[in-house]
């Protein structure tokens, strides 16, 4: 599957490998990766030890969000990882956002710009046809989660208005099969999915409800 990325980050970590072979057996193409340092956002999730050892098990596009203090302390890591198929980060928190962004096209991956609730569209524009992926993020953390927004659904429409075909539009925060069709019809043409999938009773039957809403 093409356009839904699962988020390896709600999978049950005490049996990750398992995990990871669940969502390769599915046919998904990429898989959302949260790397989080617990300053950034108020959570510790994967480190570069993680990815590597999942790297060793899968060869499944990793698609990166970098919710760190300092992302460019990360770039030469993720570059040895291999098949970064992207990299979301958080302008505030990177000095030189347009440097960064060719690092992350000269180490073969697709950069995107990942913006909370509160964070503005506006200066989105500046980096029309500089990205490949704008990440809106569909809530804010609540306990270590997030809890889906409506609100979002017009920011949607709003990014889509600024990237036009120029990006993809994903959307990450508790989307489950009651949001896809919403976020969807509003312009995200990308979907991260975690507690919808991972936590469902079954996994393989949620895969095909999830393949039929996006139209894969």
């Amino acid at each position: 599957m093409k356009t839904v990325f699962p988020s390896i980050n709600s999978a049950d970590h005490l049996f990750l490998h398992d995990e990871l072979m669940k969502v390769d057996r599915a046919g998904f193409e990429t898989m959302h990766v949260d790397v989080q340092d617990g300053n950034f956002f108020p959570n510790i999730s994967f480190g570069m030890k993680v990815l590597e050892g999942m790297r060793r098990y899968s060869d499944i596009g990793f698609n990166v969000h970098v919710m760190v203090q300092n992302p460019s302390y990360y770039i030469d890591r993720l570059g040895q990882i291999g098949n970064i198929h992207s990299v979301l980060f958080h302008p505030r928190h990177v000095l030189y956002p347009s440097q960064f962004i060719q690092q992350i096209r000269a180490m073969g991956s697709s950069p995107g710009i990942a913006l909370f609730p509160l964070e503005s569209l506006h200066e989105m524009r500046y980096y029309v046809g500089k990205i490949d992926y704008l990440q809106i993020m569909t809530g804010e953390p609540d306990n270590g989660q997030f809890e889906f927004n409506r609100y979002t659904l017009e920011r949607i429409r709003e990014a889509r208005e600024i990237f036009g075909d120029s990006a993809h539009i994903l959307v990450d925060g508790n989307v489950g099969l009651e949001e896809l069709p919403l976020v969807k019809e509003a312009g995200a043409d990308r979907f991260v999915v975690g507690r919808a999938l991972f936590r469902a009773e079954h996994f393989d039957e949620r895969v095909e409800q999830i393949r039929r809403i996006v139209g894969e």
